[in-house]
């Protein structure tokens, strides 16, 4: 098969725009008004780094990349108001996070070792889940628990098929209410404080239970809805049947 001239630079526009659209290594921001402020290069070099040949190869070059232009987007977009307090401490946040991502992949997690708090691979038994990864986890969990609730559902009514959707506004409120829970920290509630010896140490604790109800409640939350949406095409078919709208 040939291809001929124009089908080739219709294929490179096509590609240059998808670049253009998603990022790429190479650019200096996820599109034409946003500045990355960390380069995709700085993540991929971080698992140049950190990581060992096999578990690189166990990841793969390419997962590593997309995931680097991921995490590099999303912190472009999240400070394209401000980046005004963003420092050195963050910076290294970031690169842990991106680690994490891609620990999913290979069996590891990192954490903060040392006297100076050095960012260090924990590996094998040492292993931990970061909040991170559980809360991805548990989404995953979830959603293959709903698709099994609804093909039993489908199983035992097979007379009719009811038409389902992705409940993703529900994540989104749960987001929204997750924020404000977070910013509901009051230093001045002695019960808040009661969770840490200092005020930053009482606030990771709060936020760490505010993730774990978020997560916890959009999972019941999405099933809640679920079952008030098949019940009321229920009822709506029911009455159908019954000649309610002859």
């Amino acid at each position: 098969m040939r291809i001929m001239k124009r089908q080739l630079r219709r294929i490179i526009r096509e590609e240059k725009k998808k670049l253009q659209e998603y990022g790429s290594l190479d650019a200096y921001g996820p599109d034409d008004y946003t500045t990355y402020v960390i380069r995709p290069t700085v993540f991929v070099d971080a698992a140049e780094r950190y990581l060992t040949d096999e578990e690189r190869a166990a990841i793969g070059q390419d997962k590593i990349e997309r995931i680097a232009i991921d995490n590099a987007n999303e912190l472009a977009w999240q400070t394209a108001d401000s980046q005004e307090g963003f420092g050195s401490s963050d910076r290294a946040a970031y690169i842990k996070y991106y680690l994490d991502d891609l620990g999913r992949y290979a069996s590891f997690t990192t954490d903060w070792k040392g006297p100076r708090g050095s960012l260090q691979i924990v590996r094998e038994g040492k292993m931990r889940i970061t909040k991170r990864q559980l809360k991805r986890i548990v989404k995953e969990e979830k959603c293959r628990l709903l698709k099994e609730q609804d093909d039993t559902r489908v199983a035992d009514n097979n007379t009719h098929h009811w038409p389902r959707v992705a409940w993703d506004d529900v994540g989104e409120l749960v987001d929204k209410w997750t924020d404000g829970e977070r910013k509901a920290f009051d230093k001045g509630d002695p019960s808040m404080m009661a969770m840490g010896e200092t005020a930053t140490e009482a606030k990771g604790v709060w936020d760490m239970q505010v993730e774990q109800a978020g997560m916890e409640m959009e999972a019941e939350l999405t099933d809640r809805v679920r079952k008030v949406a098949l019940q009321t095409m229920q009822e709506f078919t029911d009455n159908l049947i019954n000649g309610d709208y002859s």
